[in-house]
């Protein structure tokens, strides 16, 4: 499996603080998904357990209504 760059993380605020040697740990563990569009990635009760760094295009948050209606909440872009 090719290794993610620790330039994906070093640069974001809840990892600031960390090593290099942190980041590495942190980022050996990790692995890379592609989504088709429309995929769901996370569902609202789902326990969190893990996090996803978007590299490239876009999530939609989206939440049903009463009615069945899917309503997008807010758009996520990569980065």
């Amino acid at each position: 499996m090719r290794k993610l760059d620790e330039s994906l993380l070093t640069h974001l605020s809840p990892f600031a603080s960390l090593t290099k040697d942190e980041i590495r740990a942190i980022l050996d563990e990790a692995a890379s998904q592609r989504y088709d569009a429309g995929d769901a990635i996370f569902e609202e009760s789902a326990s969190a357990e893990r996090f996803f760094l978007l590299l490239d295009g876009y999530i939609r948050v989206v939440r049903m209504t009463a009615e069945g209606a899917h309503v997008t909440i807010l758009h996520i872009p990569a980065g």
